[in-house]
């Protein structure tokens, strides 16, 4: 019986129908909604696990894609930092060298900077020296100024006094120059009056009348004047000579110089040695004649002869010559 009992337990305990006999119906109904519901739990866990494990498979996939890609981006950079480590290396070396250079150079110049110092130590105590020198020199020059300052004062009040004395000068030039304009209108009646009055010699060539500023002159032409190698007045220049006179007489403040002239033709006869006599001469009978019409002031008259010595024209021919034989007329204002 017992082994009955034994076999019985072990059949309910190794089959799935073995709570049917432990459980009331309905806790049994109930027990078995809870496993489907428990299994339908179960399926649908496993569904998402399985969902899940794709999309971590898949992540998986795509990072395990990204890490060789990183690994070769890896090995890239790890090739490149070992070129650029080369070069960094290269560069290092170069840069020593120029640290190096500079080191060199930097000797150099504290040495130069020392030469230098030197130098500017030398300079400094020759400039002292020159600042020295110049200081002197500045008051040597400061006596000299207030020495030239009071000649400069002493000379100033020189020249104020001459500046017044200029002053009261100019005055009287002002003057003066008004009435040398009233002068000058004076010598340009003349001149016109002469050129009216001696219209026809002029116009025939016997007469030639020029004025510079202060100056008028009348030239007469010797084959109106003298017969060859005479000092004798001819008739024909006679009445010319009165015309000139009727206007110069009206202005007495003149002085008038009579001047003979003559070619360079030697001249010799038994009475006139030269040309200096002949030209002196001519100017003297002029003159004379002038001097007999007593309105005119002898006091300001003269003569003079110049011979062959100012001429008008070259003596290189007849007409040049017969140009240069003249007696001028020179009107002046006083």
């Amino acid at each position: 019986m017992k082994n009955l009992l034994y076999i019985l337990l072990i059949f309910f305990l190794n089959t799935n129908l073995s709570a049917d006999w432990i459980y009331w119906k309905s806790e049994y109904m109930e027990l078995q909604k809870e496993k489907e519901r428990l299994a339908l739990e179960l399926e649908a866990c496993l569904k998402k696990n399985s969902s899940e494990l794709e999309s971590c498979r898949s992540e998986c996939e795509e990072k395990s894609a990204k890490i060789k890609v990183l690994e070769l981006n890896l090995l890239e950079i790890q090739e490149n930092s070992s070129e650029m480590e080369k070069n960094y290396q290269e560069e290092i070396k170069g840069l020593n060298g120029k640290v190096n250079n500079l080191e060199d150079t930097i000797k150099i110049l504290k040495n130069d900077k020392t030469d230098i110092e030197k130098n500017l130590i030398l300079k400094n105590e020759e400039f002292i020296k020159r600042e020295e020198r110049y200081k002197k020199a500045l008051r040597y020059l400061k006596g000299k100024n207030k020495k030239y300052r009071t000649e400069c004062n002493s000379k100033l009040s020189e020249c104020d006094s001459a500046n017044k004395a200029l002053q009261n000068e100019l005055e009287e030039l002002r003057k003066l120059t008004g009435m040398q304009k009233e002068q000058l209108e004076r010598m340009q009646n003349q001149f016109t009056d002469l050129e009216k009055r001696l219209a026809n010699e002029i116009k025939g060539g016997l007469i030639n009348i020029r004025k510079t500023q202060n100056r008028l002159f009348i030239n007469l032409d010797d084959r109106i004047s003298f017969a060859s190698g005479s000092t004798v007045l001819k008739k024909d220049v006679k009445p010319v000579l009165d015309k000139i006179i009727s206007i110069l007489k009206l202005y007495p403040e003149n002085l008038i110089s009579i001047e003979g002239h003559t070619d360079d033709i030697p001249m010799k006869s038994s009475r006139i040695r030269d040309n200096w006599q002949l030209s002196s001469e001519r100017a003297l009978s002029v003159l004379s004649y002038f001097l007999e019409d007593k309105n005119l002031d002898p006091r300001r008259c003269s003569a003079a002869g110049f011979g062959e010595f100012r001429p008008l024209l070259p003596n290189s021919n007849a007409e040049n010559r017969s140009v240069n034989r003249r007696v001028e007329i020179v009107v002046t204002l006083p």
